[in-house]
């Protein structure tokens, strides 16, 4: 039989044949009329393959197989394997099959299986053969299009999913934690946490480190999963939760008078002697800084300090075309000595900007 398959393979070519030891036209002959037999095609044929296919099935039991992948012809075996069913075989594309050989070959990654002299079977077979290892499973589950909470109901033979079906019943609760769980382990991103929420989040680890004592947290991984949660609690589906905002539930986590201290010891900006107020960057592997134009700076002769006054920021000195012209934690330096070197060059490239 394996030397037919190989043949049908080939085309029936007559040097692949010849290497098979099989006349070209008798295996030609016996595949065509393999099929028919396999079709069922004789009179009462259709009786006896299901005879034939029920003792293929007792004799082998653990190499039924459920097909998942149509397209690739994959099929789930019992004890969490996969399997190629040779696309040569007569019950090639069948939901449900029996193989009479499964064969091992090592490859990258791992043994890969294929089956061959495999039969189609019925769930109801397997049923009436193993009652024993039929299993019944309910469990909320999300639409696969949809993405909204369903409940699947999963017919099992020792432990493959040989019937699946999905109704729109549901808990609540169940729904909300299943929603929950796409975003916290990363299939699904909240649109809402963005840029503003990191920077936010930044705040908060930077002033946990530099005042320890005034009693903020970094957010744990287990704290970020209940807000999540949080988030997540009465959505219907994965499409309104990912809507949501981020900001005020963080806020909330940590409480009013923690994020007033946020507010006050590590302000997201700092408004400058002219109005403007400048971004306050703060880096997790660096000391917070911020980006200001020299015009901007002309009236403030002390660098601006965070944490309670103990950290000073690092100030980023920019031309008025926002070039770089120094960086420094020393305004009151930079005003007595760098800024008299600087200001004739400055002057000259910029005449229209107003220079002390």
């Amino acid at each position: 039989m394996r030397a037919l398959e190989r043949c049908a393979a080939a085309g029936f070519d007559f040097s692949a044949c010849e290497r098979a030891g099989v006349k070209q036209n008798a295996a030609r002959d016996a595949w065509r009329l393999a099929g028919r037999l396999a079709a069922g095609a004789s009179p009462g044929g259709g009786r006896a393959l299901a005879l034939a296919s029920k003792c293929f099935l007792r004799a082998f039991p653990d190499r039924v197989g459920a097909l998942f992948s149509a397209g690739k012809g994959r099929y789930q075996l019992p004890g969490d394997r996969r399997a190629q069913l040779s696309p040569y075989s007569a019950a090639a594309g069948a939901p449900l099959v029996c193989a009479g050989e499964a064969l091992e070959s090592l490859k990258k990654g791992g043994a890969d299986i294929t089956l061959s002299f495999a039969a189609e079977i019925k769930e109801e077979w397997l049923a009436e053969a193993f009652p024993g290892d039929m299993q019944t499973v309910s469990r909320p589950a999300l639409d696969e299009v949809m993405r909204t909470p369903v409940t699947e109901t999963l017919t099992l033979y020792r432990g493959v999913t040989v019937r699946r079906e999905v109704s729109a019943a549901r808990p609540a609760k169940a729904s909300s934690e299943l929603i929950a769980e796409e975003f916290i382990s990363g299939n699904e991103k909240l649109q809402k946490w963005d840029e503003e929420v990191e920077d936010w989040l930044a705040r908060v680890d930077f002033l946990a480190r530099a005042c320890p004592d005034l009693g903020l947290e970094p957010l744990s991984p287990e704290d970020r999963n209940l807000i999540i949660a949080d988030i997540c609690s009465g959505a219907r589906s994965v499409a309104e939760a990912r809507a949501r905002p981020v900001l005020p539930a963080l806020q909330d986590w940590y409480g009013w008078e923690k994020a007033r201290l946020l507010d006050r010891h590590a302000p997201a900006r700092l408004e400058m002697p002219g109005g403007r107020r400048a971004k306050i960057r703060y880096p997790k592997n660096g000391e917070p800084f911020l980006e200001a134009k020299i015009q901007d700076l002309f009236t403030l002769t002390e660098t601006p300090r965070v944490a309670a006054g103990r950290v000073p920021l690092v100030v980023h000195i920019l031309a008025p075309s926002m070039r770089p012209v120094q960086v420094t934690k020393d305004l009151k330096s930079f005003w007595a000595d760098s800024y008299p070197k600087l200001k004739p060059a400055l002057a000259r490239r910029y005449p229209r900007h107003k220079w002390l």
